[in-house]
């Protein structure tokens, strides 16, 4: 693990041990793995050292519902950004709304008082 995640050793580090570890026995090598997205990664597949094997592999681990975020056109993708910035705008809209009504809603009160 240390050597994956080219993990240094520096002065006064606490050791470092593995909490879990077993033993998956023997797997065909060439047998697909059965991630969520289907794909065609192998049991063999070195997915730290093929970046698009990583991507792959990390898609396949994703929550269902989230994994069609991640595949979407970028098409897609824009539209929904523009739709975010309308609403965050409609947003600021309705404050700045509700922040007059309160304070014409507070002069009516002082002016109530007052009489």
């Amino acid at each position: 693990m240390k050597d994956l995640f080219k993990t240094k050793v520096h002065k006064d580090d606490a050791g470092y041990y593995a909490l879990h570890m077993s033993n998956l026995g023997h797997q065909d090598p060439d047998k697909e793995m059965k991630a969520r997205l289907g794909g065609g990664l192998k049991n063999s597949t070195n997915v730290w050292n093929d970046p698009s094997a990583a991507e792959e592999f990390e898609r396949g681990l994703l929550h269902p519902q989230l994994t069609p975020l991640y595949t979407l056109p970028s098409e897609a993708v824009a539209k929904a950004e523009e739709r975010a910035s309308e609403l965050e705008q409609e947003l600021e809209k309705t404050k700045r709304e509700r922040d007059k009504a309160l304070q014409r809603l507070g002069a009516s009160k002082k002016e109530l008082n007052e009489v």
